[in-house]
């Protein structure tokens, strides 16, 4: 026991040592925060007052980190970072190894698990290492940390995905079915395929339209007040055949149709 407290107590354990202990205390305060606060009677604003120097410590040291990697990034040879672009180089890492599909919290935690766990693993084993050593254990120990963290957060990335409701709106333009049998000022019904079922819409058309069960309509725009759509009939392939062609063509063999010849032709062949 007294070696293990030694090994995260020197350095190069101890800089992770003070890492994981800032996120273990913002994720406790985060549960008490999930906890009704009133439970624990007048403590509440001291409770509130821990957890927000708990939370801008937590910032400090997301910070700190950031500069951190900012200097471990020269050292990697990945395809995308620019030395002299520390900001892009920053965003470059982040984006191959995709640590932006989790919050910065939970990147950071993870970050200073992995690297607490090596560099005391190694202290552990090897000795509490000098200064020089140390520093090239940290640096090694970062950018191993980096990698597990990425692998880490790779099959937790769905959870953390925000989705937001489809508006009405984003919806004009769509094309629709009619699923009722006419559609008027008052009333229609539409579906439009979602990749699912289908989603069932209220519709609105001109008065003396002649829309009916199973045409194709498209939304034109999104009536806010009435909540419903107006639309309009989507022309069929024929119709924008016609249209393109200049209108209708009919088509109908030369042997079927009797041909009076010209008067000259009916001389030349008397005379032979």
């Amino acid at each position: 026991m007294p070696e293990l407290l030694t090994a995260i107590l020197a350095f190069p354990t101890v800089v992770f040592t003070v890492m994981l202990a800032l996120a273990i205390l913002y994720w406790l305060f985060v549960v008490v925060g999930a906890v009704d606060i009133d439970s624990f009677g007048g403590a509440d604003d001291a409770i509130e007052g821990a957890a927000g120097a708990a939370k801008g410590a937590m910032e400090g040291a997301v910070g700190a980190a950031k500069g951190a990697m900012e200097g471990v990034h020269d050292g990697l040879d990945v395809d995308g970072l620019d030395a002299g672009d520390p900001d892009g180089a920053l965003a470059g890492l982040s984006n191959v190894l995709r640590l932006g599909s989790a919050p910065v919290t939970v990147v950071f935690s993870l970050f200073a698990l992995f690297g607490w766990l090596l560099t005391a693993l190694f202290a552990v084993t090897f000795g509490v290492p000098g200064l020089l050593v140390g520093a090239g254990i940290m640096v090694g120990s970062a950018v191993a940390s980096l990698l597990l963290t990425s692998l880490a957060i790779r099959p937790l990335a769905p959870i953390f995905v925000t989705k937001t409701a489809r508006k009405s709106g984003d919806l004009v333009g769509k094309i629709a079915t009619i699923t009722t049998g006419q559609v008027t000022m008052r009333f229609g019904q539409a579906t439009v395929a979602d990749g699912g079922a289908g989603l069932s819409l209220q519709i609105r058309a001109e008065p003396g339209s002649t829309l009916k069960r199973g045409d194709k309509v498209v939304l034109v725009y999104w009536d806010q007040e009435h909540e419903a759509f107006h639309v309009e009939k989507l022309p069929s392939a024929d119709e924008v055949l016609l249209s393109e062609r200049g209108g209708p063509r009919v088509e109908t063999a030369t042997s079927d149709l009797d041909i009076d010849e010209p008067p000259d032709q009916e001389k030349k062949r008397g005379s032979a």
